[in-house]
Order: C-alpha cells, then structure tokens, then sequence
C-alpha cells in the first residue's frame, strides 16, 4: 500500500513540476515574440 501512495505522489510531482515549466517556457517565448529584448532594456530617451 505504502508503494502506491508513494508512486502515486511521485507522479503527481512530476506533472505539476512539467506542468510549471511547460507554461513558464510558455510565457516566456509568448513575451519573448511581442517585444524584441533590447526594446524592453532600453530607455525611450536614448
């Protein structure tokens, strides 16, 4: 019994941590394709 419960938290974990990441790297090539980098470093005074 006790091998289940552990296998089961085992998956749990690697899909939430999947999960997170998958939608962090998500969101980041989503802002990465709205504006440039150096668009967003640079000051509009320069």
């Amino acid at each position: 019994m006790l091998y289940f419960v552990l296998k089961y938290l085992h998956v749990v974990g690697a899909v939430v941590l999947l999960g997170t990441g998958s939608g962090i790297a998500f969101f980041m090539q989503l802002t990465s394709a709205e504006n440039p980098p150096l668009s967003r470093a640079l000051p509009e005074s320069l």
